[in-house]
């Protein structure tokens, strides 16, 4: 008689495939994203489309006086990538490694995000409250537009 594996160890397999191909496809997605990751002259470049002269040049000096705090925090983002594919391709393959590298790579993303939001904060405080009503608008109208809740 030929016995089946029972379900919790079907499911253990399952749920192990699962992780794996998700952990593959975040890595792509992060690999492919990795050069300009966050996009933050993309993101300030739409900012600046919505605002008004002087709010457009007001926060376009605010978030470039912010650039040398953020951009080498930005650098050791991406170089932490390059860590998590390097652990991730590794043989043989270490997982306490490669979550020791998620980890660096998560608190670089912290590190990152901090030194971003004060720039993005200084470039918003730099501009009217109607400049900043006209970004509000904008992320309203972009959320309706991916799926987000209408307000």
């Amino acid at each position: 008689m030929i016995r089946t594996p029972g379900l919790p160890v079907l499911l253990k397999g399952l749920l192990g495939a699962s992780l794996a191909l998700n952990l593959v496809l975040g890595a792509l997605l992060w690999q492919d994203s990795a050069p300009d990751l966050p996009p933050v002259s993309r993101m300030q470049a739409h900012i600046e489309r919505i605002l008004p002269e002087p709010d457009r040049s007001a926060f376009r000096r605010a978030m470039e006086a912010g650039r040398p705090a953020y951009e080498p925090a930005r650098a050791a983002l991406r170089d932490s990538h390059a860590a998590v594919r390097a652990a991730l391709t590794r043989e043989p393959f270490d997982p306490a490694a490669l979550r020791a590298a998620m980890a660096a790579s998560r608190e670089r993303w912290g590190e990152f995000g901090q030194l971003f939001e004060d720039s993005l904060a200084a470039g918003l405080s730099a501009i009217s409250p109607e400049g900043r009503r006209l970004i509000a608008e904008d992320m309203a109208r972009d959320g309706r537009r991916h799926g987000g809740k209408r307000d």
